[in-house]
């Protein structure tokens, strides 16, 4: 048999083994130069994918024609050959269009949590539309290992630079990517956290200069994408940021945002202490008593970076908007008024910088000035990525009486930040807020947060607390045991744990307990509720004296409570509490028409139209002191109100409390109240 007649013998003749060879050596030179010259240029990714994929395409197309050409008596086209070669051009298009958009963009019908479970949030699969970047903390390799505080700060900027001005990058924040210290496997990053990229590296630091080792991991792959090293100083650090930022950028083809203005510092000490208050900041618990001593630290720490550079503008807005936050928990008249300093300062330096924006809405907020969520401070949160305006976005749109704009805004920072507890437990009691407890129940079961431990005691308090605050059912014993068992590791620290654990023994109808709990923790005050920030605890005594009717204890805690006014005045937002301690004052002392007075008086300073979400505060507050007072009807119009709108009581948090049962017994319109709210409990089936 003539082996030229043979499929092998073809092969030889037509040389398509040659053509093969030689095509694939020419794929692999062409790929090789575009990489180098890629990383040379920063070119996208994507770039790089489509060279790829249409190399590999080609080859097909390149032994088509070796078989047709490869001999030399096959000269012309024949119709067999085009037809092929049409059709592998069509088919390879289809390939194209699929393989080379980017992955994110392709129908996602399931998101995972920080552990790998589905998330509650169904925005999340809407938002697989845009790259998702998880930048590991940066290894120190500076010589003095007290510089790790740079490569975490350094980490944050850069982070916060991307989320600022490259809006079509989803970008994992901070606190989330802390808890990702050990660098786990790349998978394991990309299903924990739905990362699409990995940007992982290191930071040496000698004096001012700087060094930024980088490389870029496409995580659905687990394969290189870039590396590159950043030199520079600490005379400059935005050129650096925004260098590093725009090029990473560039790697997942989104745009990068014009020039910013310059809002940070060419002193490095005064960029090092703007960086450890930064740090410090994100740190910052909410557990008396040390977040008052830490932040007094953070406070001195940003002082001396203005001093030392009094145009460091972006130190400014991080020390106003500190004082606005401690201003909750201390309630001193002198932070709101430095606050105001610094923020005068900024409008000069960065006049529409978003940050300063928010800054400013929620000074506004605070000093009761006009209406602080304008169509800027709206635009300005629309765009945040940054986890800590979910506290400016939850009071700002609180105020206007807009929870499901608080929830759409949690949802999505929880996207870019799932290990963060704060905005864990806020999105949980946002639920709430909003009368939605099956779906607060159902996104406790599937958020999984194995690296966020303390989130696990928070939802067993809640998974026992909720149906209750819904239901009625069980006699409370569950959810104040699993809240004591939270709470007991903080009982030598603070009387605030005991105070939650006194107002379950309340709703037991165990004055006597909950009096000697209080008694035992010696002070003389708790933060209590995050609205009002410090409280007196003879506020709690006092009521407590009422139900046990105890007129002498009732007139002791009244002398303190005014002796705590004298000390701690409340202005501005905070006034209404201020009016609310001296009506409860009068109330202790037996003067009931006194007490109702004021009473008024507390709620004309915040009516609900003015401010919803404070509304529900001073509503409650003012209820128990009408209804104890005498004014009945009042408080039961108040409580009627309570159970209804968003923002409100849960209907046992209305019917089981005894600052409101006892008093109100006997009363006619309290009964059909508790009836109907009663029949609504038992007519709730959540699962």
């Amino acid at each position: 048999m003539n082996e030229s007649s043979t499929p092998w013998g073809r092969i030889k003749e037509h040389k398509v083994i040659q053509w093969t060879l030689g095509y694939l050596a020419a794929a692999l030179a062409l790929t090789h130069s575009e990489e180098l010259i890629a990383r040379a240029f920063d070119w996208p990714e994507l770039l790089s994918r489509a060279l790829i994929i249409v190399l590999a395409l080609g080859l097909p197309v390149a032994i088509t024609l070796a078989w047709y050409h490869g001999h030399r008596a096959s000269r012309h086209v024949s119709g067999a050959e085009a037809t092929i070669i049409a059709i592998l051009l069509l088919i390879g298009a289809g390939f194209l269009s699929i393989f080379v958009r980017p992955r994110e963009a392709l129908p996602t019908t399931e998101a995972r949590s920080p552990a790998g479970a589905t998330q509650p949030i169904a925005a999340v699969a809407a938002a697989r539309s845009k790259p998702r970047l998880a930048i590991l903390p940066f290894a120190n390799l500076s010589p003095d290992p007290a510089n790790a505080f740079f490569a975490d700060g350094l980490h944050e900027e850069i982070l916060a630079t991307l989320a600022q001005r490259a809006p079509g990058l989803e970008v994992i924040s901070h606190t989330t990517m802390m808890l990702y210290r050990t660098a786990p496997r790349v998978e394991v990053i990309a299903r924990e956290l739905s990362a699409t990229h990995v940007l992982e590296g290191s930071v040496q630091r000698v004096g001012p200069r700087v060094k930024l080792t980088l490389e870029l991991i496409d995580a659905r792959t687990d394969s290189n994408v870039w590396a590159r090293d950043f030199d520079g100083t600490l005379t400059d650090p935005l050129t650096l940021q925004s260098e590093v930022a725009k090029a990473v950028a560039a790697q997942l083809a989104v745009r990068f945002g014009g020039n910013a203005p310059s809002s940070l510092t060419a002193d490095p000490e005064a960029y090092d202490l703007y960086l450890k208050a930064r740090l410090a900041r994100r740190n910052l618990g909410e557990s008396e008593p040390d977040i008052v001593a830490e932040a007094v630290r953070i406070t001195a720490l940003l002082e001396q970076a203005i001093r030392r550079d009094p145009s460091f503008a972006q130190a400014h807005v991080e020390l106003a908007n500190h004082l606005l936050r401690l201003y909750q928990y201390v309630g001193d008249e002198r932070m709101v008024t430095g606050a105001r300093d610094h923020l005068a300062i900024a409008q000069t330096l960065i006049p529409g910088d978003a940050g300063l924006t928010l800054t400013q809405a929620m000074y506004n907020y605070a000093m009761d000035i006009g209406q602080p969520l304008t169509p800027a401070v709206e635009a300005a949160l629309a765009a945040t990525q940054d986890p800590l305006n979910g506290q400016v976005g939850s009071r700002l749109y609180g105020q206007a009486g807009r929870f499901e704009d608080t929830h759409a805004l949690f949802e999505r920072l929880i996207r870019l930040d799932p290990g963060n507890l704060f905005l864990l437990e806020t999105y949980i009691d946002n639920l709430v807020d909003l009368r939605r407890p099956q779906e607060a129940l159902q996104a406790l079961a599937t958020i999984a947060s194995p690296r966020v431990p303390s989130f696990d005691l928070f939802r067993k308090m809640s998974r026992a607390c909720i149906p209750y605050s819904f239901t009625g059912r069980d006699d409370l014993s569950t959810c104040s045991a699993v809240s004591d068992s939270a709470n007991e590791a903080s009982f030598d620290r603070s009387p605030t744990p005991l105070l939650r654990r006194a107002r379950y023994l309340l709703v037991l109808r165990r004055y006597a307990d909950a009096r000697a709990l209080l008694e035992k923790s010696g002070s003389t005050e708790s933060f209590g509720e995050s609205i009002t920030g410090p409280r007196p605890l003879a506020e709690d005594l006092g009521w407590i004296a009422l139900l046990m009717n105890d007129a002498p204890a009732a007139r002791k805690q009244s002398e303190a409570i005014r002796e705590y006014l004298d000390r701690s005045p409340r202005t501005h937002v905070l006034a209404w509490y201020g009016k609310a301690l001296a009506a409860e004052a009068q109330l202790f002392a037996g003067d009931h028409a006194g007490a109702i007075a004021t009473t008024q008086e507390v709620l004309a300073t915040r009516p609900r139209e003015k401010d919803a979400w404070t509304w529900y505060w001073v509503a409650k507050y003012s209820a128990r002191i009408l209804a104890w007072a005498g004014a009945e009807d009042r408080a039961v119009s108040l409580l009627d109100n309570l159970s209804t709108v968003q923002g409100g009581l849960p209907p046992a948090l209305v019917t089981r409390d005894p600052l409101f049962d006892v008093p109100l017994a006997k009363n006619p319109q309290w009964r059909a109240l508790k009836a109907r709210l009663e029949a609504q409990m038992a007519a709730t089936k959540l699962e």
